[in-house]
């Protein structure tokens, strides 16, 4: 990994551990390494993530009110919602369309090999204390449903990959890299709407056929972004999409991953439309 990746991975972390302990862990086969640093101790995070380059690199979301403190209970404050897109879930052009019409932009885009790992930073930390916790789970279960995220991965102490590591679970290894970083932030209260009152259904995967559609569809779409932007326009018509106006969305650069998304997402094609697949 290069010194960039370095120091955006430098940058994420002091966003999401401003104080606290930050908890660390390397996981291969299995074999579990856990560490425990404070939050200015980013020293410490580049030397842990040399030692384990072969390994499978995460850290907790929600710094630990303790060093040894590694589960929900152990977490007072959470800086950041956050949501675990598995392309196995949602595969990735619909994940990616999802994001593009999603009224908040993430501050904070992963990109793992095999999803994204999305964050919002908060204007002001959640209190995980009395009672907090359980809103906290609410807020981040709701966010899963809204971008078709994994419900698993829905709370406080989750822990997700580190930038500038590797995600063993491929052949070769993907790299674990930053894809977006900015310091834009959001009351938690913007999010209320989306916060669930009981735990839901966990995501199943989408079929394997329509998974290989989706595919299809981007690759012939994205050779021809004029041809994706006419069929957008025609499948979405006069309406709008969570509260945003068309022309705002029309102008997305990428209206291949939008258009595909909003095609997987109700299982059809716009009407008179159906991109001729290969055989």
């Amino acid at each position: 990994m290069t010194v960039d990746s370095n120091a955006q991975r430098r940058a994420m972390l002091r966003l999401l551990h401003p104080t606290g302990y930050r908890d660390v862990r390397a996981i291969r086969h299995d074999e579990i390494q856990l560490f425990s640093f404070g939050a200015a101790d980013l020293d410490s995070v580049d030397e842990f993530v040399e030692v384990y380059r072969d390994w499978n690199v995460y850290v907790g979301v929600a710094p630990r009110a303790t060093a040894s403190g590694r589960k929900g209970e152990h977490c007072h404050e959470l800086y950041a919602l956050f949501a675990d897109l598995d392309f196995k879930i949602t595969p990735e052009p619909l994940a990616r369309g999802t994001l593009a019409i999603f009224p908040h932009a993430p501050s904070i885009i992963v990109a793992t090999g095999g999803g994204l790992h999305c964050y919002w930073l908060l204007t002001e930390p959640l209190k995980l204390l009395d009672g907090g916790l359980d809103y906290a789970k609410r807020l981040l279960r709701g966010l899963a449903l809204a971008l078709g995220a994994d419900l698993e991965a829905a709370e406080p102490a989750r822990i997700l990959r580190v930038p500038g590591t590797w995600n063993q679970k491929y052949d070769p290894p993907y790299p674990v890299a930053v894809e977006k970083l900015t310091e834009v932030r959001y009351a938690a209260k913007t999010f209320a709407p989306f916060a669930t009152e009981d735990k839901p259904t966990p995501t199943t995967p989408l079929p394997k056929a329509l998974t290989q559609r989706a595919t299809e569809w981007r690759s012939i779409l994205r050779q021809n972004p004029r041809q994706a932007r006419m069929v957008l326009l025609q499948l979405i018509g006069p309406i709008t999409v969570h509260g945003t106006p068309k022309p705002s969305w029309m102008a997305t650069p990428r209206p291949e991953g939008l258009l595909v998304g909003l095609m997987v997402s109700g299982g059809t094609s716009p009407a008179g439309f159906e991109p001729a697949l290969p055989p």
